[in-house]
């Protein structure tokens, strides 16, 4: 009984795998005969056709918030209009202090002509001049400063064999990208930006980059700079004399200056006491 159900069960296992291999015969061979429907490329000119701006549709009614946002309005002044403003009184008193820190980056420039016209040095000394420092020349005594009168006493285009000595900057607030207008100075050896708030440690990692022959340095008061700005001063190959009063009385700062003496045993250093340092260095 068991073998003939078996029997019986291959038999219609067969017979459904005989239908379906006909049936899949049948239907290739219609595919086969069917004729090929052409593709076309071609697309209608409706398709690329650009929707009309919803100001542009019929019965639209203009409405009065477009007395103050005009059709067209760029980039700009879309990022105006979202622009948060602080209208407290503190609001408006940073606005003018970056109103004023904008226009003085200004007025700190890199002038092109002006380095064309004049040469490195001169170009460089009429700058330090007209902000009221000073500058020396090469085999010079006597330092150039403006008078009450605006006169300079500076030639106005280029002289050869002129080349900058000294320039004392003072008590003269110049940022980062204003060191774009000491290039090229291959006789500067003395070298002052006292009292400059601005000066921190990306301007001395500029500065030391820039005055290969810098014997004299004054950074006194610049209180931003850190022991990490003093430590890169160690490019300054032929640096003598460097200043630092009025700056940081910080453990860190005092062992980066003794580590920067150390390493120049030419160089002095005035302006801070070095001798605890030294102490807790040789306790160390």
């Amino acid at each position: 009984m068991m073998s003939y159900l078996t029997m019986s069960a291959i038999s219609r296992q067969r017979r459904v795998v005989q239908y379906l291999a006909t049936s899949s015969r049948s239907y290739n061979a219609a595919a086969r005969d069917k004729e090929p429907v052409e593709q076309s490329n071609t697309v209608d000119n409706q398709y690329y056709k650009w929707r009309k701006p919803w100001t542009q549709v019929d019965g639209y009614q203009p409405s009065q918030i477009e007395l103050f946002f005009p059709h067209g309005a760029n980039v700009n002044f879309l990022k105006i209009m979202q622009k948060k403003y602080d209208f407290s009184l503190k609001g408006f008193m940073n606005w003018v202090e970056k109103m004023k820190l904008n226009r003085e980056k200004f007025r700190q420039r890199y002038i092109p002509e002006r380095h064309r016209i004049l040469g490195p040095d001169l170009a460089t000394a009429h700058f330090i001049v007209f902000r009221g420092g000073s500058v020396r020349f090469h085999n010079g005594k006597k330092w150039i400063k403006e008078y009450e009168d605006e006169n300079m006493n500076l030639p106005s285009k280029f002289v050869p064999d002129v080349h900058l000595e000294a320039v004392d900057a003072s008590n003269i607030n110049l940022m980062y990208h204003a060191l774009q207008n000491f290039v090229f100075l291959e006789k500067l050896k003395w070298l002052s930006f006292a009292n400059n708030k601005y000066l921190d440690d990306w301007f001395l990692d500029k500065l030391s980059g820039e005055f290969n022959a810098l014997e004299y340095l004054d950074i006194s008061g610049c209180k931003r700079v850190t022991h990490k700005g003093i430590s890169i001063l160690h490019r300054l190959e032929n640096l003598k004399e460097l200043h630092v009063a009025d700056m940081s009385s910080e453990v860190e700062f005092k062992l980066a200056c003794l580590s920067l003496q150390e390493s120049k045993p030419q160089l002095e250093i005035r302006g801070l006491d070095l001798s605890d340092a030294e102490g807790d260095e040789n306790k160390n």
